[in-house]
């Protein structure tokens, strides 16, 4: 909307300015007596094109020279003409300007032909009289070249009152012939005073000797000298510098183009000042005023000049010299003198400060800022990394913006890595698969697991959420994702439903076995008293003793599942593993297959528990059958043990009732056919067995898993196909105080 505004602004203004096109831009010639070279003609063209350009911009200029002082124009004075009139059919002319008495005079003499209608301004004109002027067209008005030479002879005369003789140096140029004619009718003025010696057909060399043979009585007073009497051209410049150094007396001059060439000063007419005269009745008449209500301009204002460094040359007394004089090169205080550079340098100083101060409010702002949003970056990175979720921000593009230490854990991608990327790139989350996904009740409701998939390959079940960003307006600026690892969170629920499924197994086995047990009792008693009715070596009594062996197999399953389900009598007493763990190897050393090759590494520095010791031998003994059992042929079963220290984290996660403290830790591993992965989460459970039918009962490692609950440690085990099992039992050591 704003830029809208703008532009409509911005074209009413270009709407409401003058078009300027080849049509109607103003066209002004501009005819010069003298050459390019000469600097009164430069002098004058500049005022008079810089003041027609206050008013009219775009003003274009034909600027012709007659150079009259190197050329006559007798010779081509109708090449000339005629050239003009061509252009002049091209160009057609507003107005014409006329610099000097020569271009005034030919213009006038061939206006018919040239400029009938059109207006004409003149400067520079020596000589001008009212009856000059009565003879003017209508279309002409200007403004006359007067030099003030009564108040220059005047200035000398105050400051040198020993001068007797005014050599007046001229060339014989129209100009000079002016200058010389108003220098006749001043000299009764001065009759009584000074001498006046014309020094006007001679070279420049002839000047500059006459002059450097001058007495103190002498001044010299320099009027127009542009050519010499060999016809060599001198601009003014160049004339009062030669003039000024080869005089051995002051030289005065007219024009303020010898001001610092030697010259020491005088009533001088200034070109530039002259030009814009004359512009300014240009400008009348191009506003609309009529020529003939504008008459020319009869005098030129001559201020007068002091150059004080060639005042001083000469030795000359400051307190002479005429009030109202403008004083050049003269020396000042320090202040005076430099005032112009010293505001300058106050200037520059000032707005340097100023920028220095803008700059360290900016730079205090700016630190403030980045300190505030240091530490709202330090608070935020704190957060995020103590959140024990991962936590992946992306921009509007999906590109991550942000990644916390969980997130690059799971992810697998680093920080460094990670910022920039597309989201997709580093997040891959697959749809809930059947095997892996796992649905359970919290107190938040339900979760549903999905499966990240790590840069390296690692799956991990995960829950997950996105938010989006929006600010203030509501515009979609990203989105926070959240994801949680529920590896644990599986691992315990898995661990909860088998402790409620063994505990229900242990209640049911618990109840069968017991009443199993009386009805056992009651016939291995029967059996024992068939000894009085059968008779010795006969059919009976080999009948008899298959009854009582097969009862007495009967009442071990049920002490083992009296043990599962921990509702059997033990004596629980202090004892030493490793004696145990000799033991259970010299019986298995003499049953295992030979193949087998039975070994132990028993590096716990303390063994001592308590416990049960045939319950514990049963356990080791079960466990290395059932690993001997997994050898297809030769192989190895290797017992081991060390001491570790469990934390109150550990025993919280176990689906054991283990607390914190010392632990002997054994490990039973063989290097046999292993178990599947769909079989694992099974081989505790009561009559679960992968063996053949007939040669186990499935109750050996529900019995090792009775007995480990029993002694209140914890059990677990690894395995892979092909590759082995481990087993690892943790029994808390028997406290030191205790054991004395």
């Amino acid at each position: 909307m704003k830029t809208y505004t703008f532009l409509s602004f911005f074209l009413a203004l270009l709407a409401i300015q003058p078009v300027y096109t080849e049509e109607n831009r103003l066209s002004i010639t501009i005819i010069n007596s003298y050459s390019r070279e000469s600097i009164w003609t430069e002098s004058l063209l500049r005022g008079e094109m810089a003041k027609i350009r206050e008013n009219h911009r775009d003003a274009q200029f034909l600027i012709e020279y007659l150079d009259i002082k190197r050329f006559p124009l007798e010779n081509r004075k109708e090449d000339f003409i005629s050239n003009l009139q061509h252009k002049e059919s091209i160009f057609k002319s507003d107005l014409v300007l006329i610099n000097d008495n020569a271009a005034l005079r030919t213009i006038l003499l061939y206006q018919d032909e040239l400029y009938r209608d059109t207006p004409i301004v003149f400067a520079g004109i020596n000589g001008f009289t009212q009856d000059w002027a009565a003879q003017l067209p209508p279309n002409v008005t200007g403004v006359a070249e007067t030099v003030d030479l009564y108040s220059t002879i005047t200035m000398a005369l105050s400051l040198h009152k020993e001068a007797k003789n005014l050599y007046i140096v001229m060339d014989n140029s129209q100009s000079s012939l002016e200058i010389k004619n108003q220098l006749h009718n001043l000299e009764p003025f001065f009759l009584q005073r000074i001498r006046f010696i014309y020094l006007n057909n001679l070279t420049m060399d002839e000047i500059r000797k006459k002059l450097s043979r001058l007495g103190k009585e002498n001044l010299v007073l320099l009027t127009s000298y542009s050519v010499d009497s060999e016809y060599t051209y001198y601009d003014h410049v160049e004339s009062a510098r030669l003039i000024s150094e080869a005089s051995s007396v002051p030289v005065y001059y007219i024009f303020t183009m010898g001001l610092g060439e030697g010259v020491l000063g005088g009533h001088m007419l200034d070109g530039e000042v002259h030009g814009k005269q004359a512009a300014e009745l240009a400008n009348l008449i191009l506003g609309g005023e009529s020529v003939s209500r504008i008459p020319p301009l009869y005098h030129s204002a001559c201020p007068a000049y002091i150059d004080y460094s060639v005042f001083k040359k000469w030795d000359l007394d400051e307190e002479q010299i005429p009030k109202g004089t403008n004083i050049i090169n003269k020396p000042s205080g320090f202040l005076e003198e430099y005032r112009t550079f010293i505001f300058r340098l106050f200037l520059i100083v000032s707005i340097l400060i100023l920028i220095v101060f803008f700059l360290l409010i900016y730079s205090l702002i700016k630190s403030r800022a980045q300190k505030e949003l240091s530490l709202r970056e330090e608070d935020l990175r704190i957060t995020l990394k103590s959140i024990g979720d991962g936590v992946i921000a992306v921009d509007s593009d999906g590109r991550v913006s942000r990644i916390n230490p969980e997130a690059e854990r799971l992810t697998g991608w680093s920080r460094k890595h990670a910022i920039g990327r597309l989201l997709n790139e580093i997040f891959h989350v697959n749809s809930r698969e059947s095997h892996n996904s796992l649905t359970y009740e919290s107190e938040s409701g339900q979760i549903q697991q999905n499966i990240l998939t790590s840069l390296y390959g690692t799956k991990y079940p995960v829950t997950h959420h996105e938010t989006p960003i929006l600010d203030d307006e509501g515009e979609y600026r990203g989105s926070v994702i959240i994801f949680r690892d529920v590896s644990k969170e599986r691992e315990l629920y898995e661990q909860l439903k088998q402790s409620e499924k063994m505990n229900a197994i242990g209640q049911l086995a618990g109840g069968i076995a017991h009443d199993f047990n009386n009805m056992l009792s009651g016939i291995l008693g029967s059996a024992e008293l068939l000894d009085e009715y059968i008779f010795p070596d006969s059919k009976g009594e080999n009948l008899r003793d298959l009854i009582i062996k097969s009862s007495r197999r009967a009442a071990d399953l049920t002490h083992k599942l009296l043990t599962f389900a921990k509702k059997s009598p033990t004596l629980f007493r202090e004892l030493d593993i490793h004696i145990i763990i000799a033991e259970t190897i010299a019986i298995l050393e003499n049953t295992l297959d030979k193949k087998i090759h039975l070994s132990s590494e028993l590096k716990a520095q303390a063994s001592l528990v308590k416990g049960d010791t045939l319950l514990l031998q049963n356990a080791l003994m079960n466990l290395c059958i059932n690993s001997s059992q997994a050898i297809k042929e030769a192989g190895e079963i290797k017992l081991s043990t060390k001491n570790i220290a469990l934390n109150k984290l550990y025993c919280s996660n176990s689906m054991f009732q283990i607390q914190p403290g010392d632990y002997l830790e054994i490990i039973v591993k063989d290097n046999g056919c292993g178990i599947s992965e769909e079989n694992l989460p099974h081989i505790f459970e009561p009559f679960f067995t992968t063996n053949q039918k007939h040669k186990g009962t499935g109750l050996g490692l529900a019995a090792v898993y009775g007995t480990v609950q029993q002694h209140k440690g914890e059990m677990t085990v690894k395995s892979k196909e092909g590759k082995g099992t481990t087993f690892k039992l943790l029994l808390p050591l028997l406290d030191e105080g205790a054991a004395k």
